[in-house]
């Protein structure tokens, strides 16, 4: 199974001018397929804390 790709940085400055633009946003995020298996909890089943932070900014 390849490795999950790493999350997008998103800038401060570009939070604060498309807050300013807009009252909604989208978070989406993936995770691979797999049997349970080979699934893991951490980073895996709960949000990483990458996914965290960028919700929390957002």
């Amino acid at each position: 199974m390849p490795a999950p790709i790493p999350e997008v940085n998103v800038e401060e400055n570009m939070l604060n001018k498309k807050a300013a633009e807009t009252n909604v946003a989208f978070i989406t995020i993936g995770r691979n397929a797999g049997e349970f298996q080979d699934r893991k909890i951490i980073n895996d089943y709960y949000l990483s804390d990458a996914e965290k932070q960028l919700i929390k900014n957002i």
